[in-house]
């Protein structure tokens, strides 16, 4: 089954991230057999979700997309997308998949749903929450990343594997409250 990938995060101010947009990627499709010619298939999406109704059929060089959009005011918009596909060599794996944006024609993996249309991320105007970190934020992940690959393990488990001992001379309060701060944090990960 195909998911759409949406995860609900804070922003920064002004900022539309991917993170709050649902989206389709070329590979799933790929690997349902969605791109071959009569193949039909539903995506679903989230309950909370202003979409509905998202049916693809596929014609071996495009696809057609269609999903019902519901407006703030209860009005259910019909939208149909005939979206190009694009296939690259892959030296491993046989054949690489990508959509063409209906609005640009660039190669990418991903679509974004706006209102009425598909886009790629660019057109979409969205942005990666790493866009907004400071220079000191983007060092200090990417060491931990570093640290985690060099131990052999993901930067989620490592900041996971804690001792469930509170490090001497710390209150039992200051440890449980910041355990649950980093708790709540490690969820946004």
């Amino acid at each position: 089954m195909i998911e759409l990938v949406r995860e609900g995060r804070d922003q920064p101010e002004g900022a539309r991230l991917v993170t709050a947009y649902e989206s389709i990627g070329a590979s799933d499709f790929a690997k349902a057999g969605c791109f071959r010619t009569g193949q039909q298939s539903t995506v679903p999406f989230p309950a909370e979700s202003p979409y509905r109704d998202c049916n693809t059929l596929g014609h071996g060089t495009s696809i057609d997309i269609s999903y019902a959009y519901r407006t703030p005011d209860g009005t259910v918009i019909p939208v149909r997308h005939r979206v190009p596909v694009d296939a690259t060599d892959c030296p491993v794996r046989g054949l690489r998949f990508w959509f063409l944006c209906p609005a640009c024609s660039r190669r990418t993996e991903s679509l974004y749903f706006g209102e009425e249309r598909l886009a790629c991320r660019r057109c979409a105007r969205l942005t990666y929450s790493s866009q907004h970190s400071g220079r000191r934020d983007r060092t200090l992940r990417k060491a931990l990343v570093l640290h985690a690959a060099l131990l052999g393990t993901s930067l989620h488990e490592l900041l996971c594997d804690l001792p469930d001992q509170r490090p001497p001379g710390m209150s039992r309060q200051r440890y449980k409250k910041m355990r649950d701060e980093l708790d709540d944090l490690l969820a946004l990960i």
